[in-house]
């Protein structure tokens, strides 16, 4: 069976998932589809080229990542109005599907882009599999 869900929030006041195939991302070069039975409609996106990036424009207060990690999974940069927020770390001791990167501020109202750029490099591969944005 394929898992399509992701746990919610607690107290979310609305939440919208942004699969990886959603219109809405634009990806640079160095982006595959791939199919995984554990991913978030059964898809995520692959990377192992550094520079590579996921944009998505939202409005929203708050975010969170949802990835696949594992033992050789690299990091992603993460930002939101080209500032720095984090570093999303998919290094995992084994590997896993529907790991969630929580945002933990809060946004000023109104629309925001959240840019994911990856920087590990060596065929350590990077992963988005949705985006869910809370208002």
């Amino acid at each position: 069976m394929m898992p399509t869900s992701i746990p919610p929030t607690l107290n979310p006041v609305s939440e919208t998932i942004y699969d990886d195939r959603d219109s809405a991302f634009v990806y640079s070069a160095g982006w595959e589809d791939k199919g995984k039975q554990d991913a978030y409609n059964g898809t995520l996106k692959l990377t192992t080229k550094k520079g590579s990036s996921a944009t998505i424009n939202f409005t929203g207060n708050s975010f969170s990542i949802v990835y696949r990690g594992g033992p050789n999974y690299g990091k992603m940069l993460v930002y939101v109005d080209d500032v720095q927020v984090g570093t999303l770390d998919q290094k995992l001791t084994k590997y896993a599907s529907q790991k969630r990167w929580d945002y933990t501020g809060q946004l000023a109202p109104g629309p925001h882009t959240l840019k994911l750029v990856f920087v590990n490099f060596k065929y350590a591969p990077g992963s988005l599999d949705a985006v869910i944005v809370r208002q």
